[in-house]
């Protein structure tokens, strides 16, 4: 079941406890909503789990060592952060390979492969490079705007984070702040065991803290 706006502003009054919900209209209650969509996915993003992902192909020339939103070629304007680099040469090469994240870049000659990249302040780097080469961006990307009551949003566990989120803007404006504080932060702890949740669904299970003895 994918889980819409409307449903969203349903679980609002329920947090908010006000079926009525006079204090603010539909079109009002969109931007806490999608506000609570986008950040849930931005710390879903930041911490590596249950986001989907897309690619970018970018043709990189000789010495070009940064991309970003204003580089040729430019960083996907849909780009959240960048999961794994690959590349080929431009010219000649049919199959990719693995680019290695690194904190730091290597203090290196350039070679024909750009090799080493790092995320920092938005920003990949690279070394540079003697060929051109084509980088592929695989990255986890921004959720669109909430614009109708029938969008959805991006993830059906998170309908209570988002809802309590939202909720909480809508009891500040009744003027019960001590309320909006405390759903803000069950919003919060329940975002915080879903991230924990998926990240170790990810992890084998002889991987795992105190498993197998």
């Amino acid at each position: 079941m994918a889980y819409t706006v409307q449903e969203v502003i349903a679980r609002v009054a329920d947090h908010a406890n006000d079926t009525n919900m006079s204090a603010m209209t539909t079109d009002e209650l969109f931007k806490p909503i999608d506000a609570a969509n986008k950040s849930s996915y931005r710390a879903c993003a930041s911490a590596g789990v249950a986001v989907a992902e897309k690619f970018s192909d970018l043709t990189v020339g000789i010495g070009i060592a940064l991309l970003d939103g204003a580089s040729t070629p430019t960083l996907p304007t849909d780009l959240v952060r960048p999961i794994r680099l690959w590349e080929k040469a431009s010219i000649g090469a049919v199959y990719l390979t693995k680019m290695q994240p690194v904190t730091d870049l290597p203090d290196e000659v350039t070679q024909a492969k750009l090799r080493y990249w790092v995320w920092r302040n938005g920003k990949i780097y690279f070394v540079g490079s003697t060929v051109s080469n084509v980088v592929r961006v695989i990255y986890h990307y921004k959720v669109t705007d909430l614009t109708d009551v029938l969008n959805n949003i991006w993830n059906d566990d998170l309908l209570d984070v988002i809802a309590m989120a939202a909720a909480a803007h809508y009891v500040r404006k009744k003027g019960g702040e001590a309320f909006a504080t405390s759903l803000e932060a069950r919003a919060a702890a329940e975002l915080t065991n879903f991230i924990k949740a998926e990240a170790m669904a990810k992890i084998p299970i002889g991987g795992r803290a105190g498993a197998n003895g």
